[in-house]
């Protein structure tokens, strides 16, 4: 990583736009320190100062205190499958994804800041800055607009130029300010009511609701206390384990991967370099691999 000027007056004319940055580790993409959206600043002073001591440090933006919605469009990993129909769409990537919407919405993913991501392929991913509409609260989402299209508002971050990752330099390709978030985008982020494990929501016979209620608490709670070493592991068991009761129709699969995938959100904001897409991936293949192998709940178990 260039250690010359140029990389700390990249970093300023972040901070100049009134967004609030704080370190990231080298070469990663995770935090440098904690409680990181409390300690990020876009203070010009104390900025200069650890890029001047630690001038190999990442960079991130804390989203919430900026004031931003980052709409993420990434890239397929290997091995990754698209949901049905999409390969017939042409649609590859999350920026297609996001094309996709737009055009749906008889409207246009519009231009506003972005930034280039590093990845595999041969474009990267993008970052798309907007700023949240008055009065709508808005978090992070993890597949909730489409396959490989993820967001950062509230709670979140994401990694800023001139950052670089062991597959390459975050760019800017548009440097205008961020534009409000369009009408058509703003629903699905929305913060909306969390999904209860119960009888009415779930559409089961009322007598199956509190042994269902059970499996499925268990099988968050293992997610939610898996250890760094055995995330993706834990997540895939559980997501085998809730997809059967999706194949038997004990629970629907938007209300199983909501689940699992709020339970498993620690994982992408800790010291792993688990991301939000590759939990969306893992709960999608269990639940997908579990419902071929239905179960249902016996009656007389209450």
């Amino acid at each position: 990583m260039s250690t010359d000027d140029s990389y700390l007056t990249e970093i300023l004319r972040m901070a100049a736009r009134g967004w609030h940055l704080f370190p990231a580790v080298p070469g990663a993409k995770r935090p440098f320190v904690d409680q990181w959206e409390q300690r990020a600043t876009s203070d010009h002073g104390v900025i200069s100062d650890f890029y001047t001591r630690y001038p190999r440090h990442n960079v991130a933006v804390a989203t919430g205190p900026s004031g931003l919605v980052v709409v993420d469009c990434d890239l397929a990993k290997p091995g990754d499958v698209a949901p049905d129909g999409f390969n017939m769409l042409g649609v590859a990537t999350g920026l297609d994804v996001l094309t996709l919407l737009a055009e749906r919405a008889n409207a246009k993913v519009p231009p506003t800041f972005t930034v280039r991501t590093p990845g595999t392929g041969e474009h990267g991913g993008y970052h798309l800055y907007f700023r949240p509409p008055k009065g709508v609260a808005l978090r992070n989402t993890a597949g909730t607009l489409g396959w490989l299209v993820d967001t950062r508002a509230h709670g979140g971050y994401v990694i800023a130029p001139p950052s670089i990752t062991p597959t390459g330099r975050y760019e800017i390709i548009d440097d205008r300010p961020p534009i409000e978030l369009p009408a058509w985008l703003v629903q699905a982020p929305a913060v909306k009511p969390s999904t209860a494990v119960s009888a009415s929501s779930q559409s089961v016979p009322a007598q199956r609701s509190a042994y269902l209620d059970a499996i499925v608490r268990g099988e968050c709670a293992k997610v939610a206390g898996a250890q760094r070493s055995r995330h993706n592991k834990t997540l895939f068991q559980a997501s085998l384990t809730l997809g059967q009761l999706v194949g038997g129709n004990e629970m629907s699969h938007p209300d199983a991967a909501h689940m699992l995938e709020q339970s498993a959100a620690h994982m992408a904001v800790g010291d792993c370099d688990c991301t939000t897409s590759q939990i969306t991936a893992t709960v999608q293949s269990g639940l997908r691999l579990g419902a071929t192998k239905p179960r249902q709940l016996d009656t007389r178990a209450a």
